[in-house]
This record gives structure tokens, sequence and C-alpha cells, in this order.
């Protein structure tokens, strides 16, 4: 038995070794309910499972669980049980074995067991600071076609492999948008790989961590991996120039590989602020589709930014008719650097000072 079949030996696995390959997958909907089953069955016999627990609701509610992750879940709602009565004043304080195991254990242990072919919901949530803002055509028009290759990937029965690549100006947004995407998707199994979650690897380390992920993603029946910082994660430098070749090599392949199973479906989206020279690396053609994430370019989209906070028009106008290329992380930074500096009202005299602050690093 093991986890990691890539990692061993072609040897091994010939005819006359090991050459029977049974893969033994995530349990489906109702392969969850059938292993919740098993683990509250004695509970059910000995009357100590509530009748408000929802099985169903459960095990619709814990994708890419696996069975061992099924029965820790199970442990520990029912340690809410143990606990409950537990007086932390009083160390004496006896257990509580009369109380049932009710819906709002179960509840609280999802929100600490967490699978390990999920995704990490708090990441996704600290990488959209502040928020998704939606500041004309050109940005609805970008972010509707992300959606719908969401659908595609979830619905198409012959699309199992679809990668879009985000190309835009620094502090456009191209991070917080792809995250948003993730979570608006509802994917059971979505990582980041980004420079980030790369530091400390050596160069043999990174492509270790991506290949382990992308086979991580080929287990799940809908999976979404957001390459973010191509460049950073690729190691590439102006001075030389240099990049790692290893690690550009092994996103090459995982980008266009097709995941081996018909009813696995893998949606990639990289995000990149140098188009220029991941075009000359061969990265952008490696992607089915590239999108474009504008700046803001018009009085009129700064204004649509403007309005969702305090102040008078006639400021926000001001503002507005001053700026004519910004992109919206900049702006957002500035705004909020206002807002702190005006006691939460937009002033164009106090945008105007962080304006400036951020023109002359």
């Amino acid at each position: 038995m093991t986890n990691r079949k890539d990692m061993i030996d072609e040897a091994v696995l010939r005819p006359g070794r090991l050459e029977q390959h049974v893969e033994i997958g995530l349990p489906n909907e109702n392969g969850r309910l059938q292993i919740l089953g098993i683990h509250t069955k004695v509970m059910k016999e000995h009357k100590k499972l509530d009748d408000d627990v929802d099985l169903s609701y459960i095990a619709k509610e814990t994708k890419n669980f696996t069975g061992a992750e099924l029965e820790m879940l199970v442990k520990r709602a029912s340690s809410y049980v143990l606990i409950s009565g537990i007086d932390i004043n009083n160390p004496n304080t006896p257990l509580n074995y009369d109380r049932k195991l009710t819906m709002s254990d179960f509840k609280a242990a999802l929100q600490e067991v967490k699978p390990q072919f999920g995704s990490d919901h708090k990441l996704l949530d600290s990488k959209i600071q502040f928020g998704i803002h939606n500041y004309g055509d050109s940005f609805n028009n970008m972010y509707k076609r992300l959606l719908s290759l969401v659908e595609q990937v979830r619905n198409s029965k012959n699309t199992n492999l679809l990668s879009v690549i985000l190309e835009g100006e620094m502090g456009t947004g191209k991070t917080a948008i792809a995250c948003d995407i993730a979570k608006r998707s509802e994917f059971p199994y979505v990582k980041i790989i980004s420079p980030e979650t790369l530091v400390g690897y050596t160069e043999s380390g990174k492509v270790g961590e991506i290949a382990k992920l992308f086979e991580d993603a080929y287990k799940s029946p809908l999976s979404m991996i957001i390459l973010d910082n191509i460049e950073r994660i690729i190691e590439f430098i102006k001075i030389g120039p240099r990049f790692s070749n290893l690690v550009l090599q092994a996103l090459l392949v995982y980008v266009k590989k097709i995941p081996p199973k018909s009813n696995r479906k893998l949606l990639i989206v990289g995000t990149t602020s140098m188009c220029n020279i991941l075009n000359e690396l061969e990265v952008v053609s490696a992607f089915n589709i590239k999108l474009s994430v504008p700046t803001l370019n018009s009085e009129s989209e700064i204004m649509s930014v403007l309005s969702k906070y305090d102040g008078s028009d006639e400021e926000k106008r001001k503002i507005a008719g001053d700026l004519s290329y910004i992109p919206i992380k900049q702006l957002l930074l500035i705004i909020d650097m206002t807002l702190q500096q005006g006691n939460g009202v937009l002033t164009y005299d106090n945008f105007l000072d962080a304006y400036r602050f951020f023109l002359s690093k």
C-alpha cells in the first residue's frame, strides 16, 4: 500500500513484481454516508446520537474527506460531548456521559477537521484583502469569462483540463480575482502554488512539491490549482536574465498534463505581471486561454470604486478627475490610508497627500 505511487521505482511496478495496481479513491457522497454510519453505529445502538443529527448533510459537507478523516470528525464531535460540562475552575468536575451527540457538535468539528485534499479558505481569504470591485465593463467581461470557464470544467463531458493565465500590471488584483473565483467555484480541491508557499525549498524540492500538489489534484473529481506570480515561482530575475529551468520545465509539463482518469477535472489559473517574458519562455502558449486584467483608466471607473466609501460626491469627483491611470490595488491602499487620516471619510486633500506618498517611494 502507498499514498505516493509516483515515488515508487518503476522497476518494482513491472510484471512479475507488483503488477496489479488498484487505486482506492476518495469516497463519494454515498460512500461518505456509509462510513459515517459505520462510525456512529454504536452510538445509535446505545441511543447516544441525537435525533437532529443528519448524516446525509454531513456527508454532503465533507467533500474530499478520506475514511480516516471522517473517523476523526466523529471523534472530534464526540469530544465536545465529553467536555461540555467541565468547569475549568474545578478540575475534579466529572465528565458528562449522559448528553447525546448533537448536530451542533458535528458542525463545530467541521470547523476544525479539514481534509488533506481540500481547500484552504483562510489562505484564499487572506489573498482577497480588499474584496472584489466591479469597476466597469472591461472588468465585468473578464470576470464573467472566468466564471464561464469554471462552469465549463464543471459541466462539460469533454473538458478534463482547462488552463487560463491572467496577465496585467502589478496591482491589478490578479491574485485576488483568482482566489475569489476559486471560492465561488466551490471545487472540493483548491491549492495555491506561489513564491510564499515554496519559501525554503531547494530547486528540486520545489519541483517535488509542485508534482505532489498536481498528483493530489488528479485524485479529486473537481480541482483547481492557482499558479500565482509565475515569474517568481521560476525564480526569474532580470539581471542575467536568470531563472530555474528545472521548475520551469515542471510547470510546462503539468500545465499541459491531462488528468489520467476521465472523471477527474482540473482548472489551472496562472497569474503574471511579466507576460512578455513568459511568452518568450513559452509559458503563455502552454495555457489554453489568456485574459488581461485591466487597470482603472477612466474617471467613471475610478468613481465606481470611490462611490463605495463615505465622503461628498464633490470631493470624489475631484479625486477621480486628477487620476487617469491607476491599478485597483494601489487605489484601494491609498483610499484606506485616506480613510485613516480622515476619520473614515474621503477628502481630496487627504487623498492627495496619500497619493504623493505612494509616488515618492
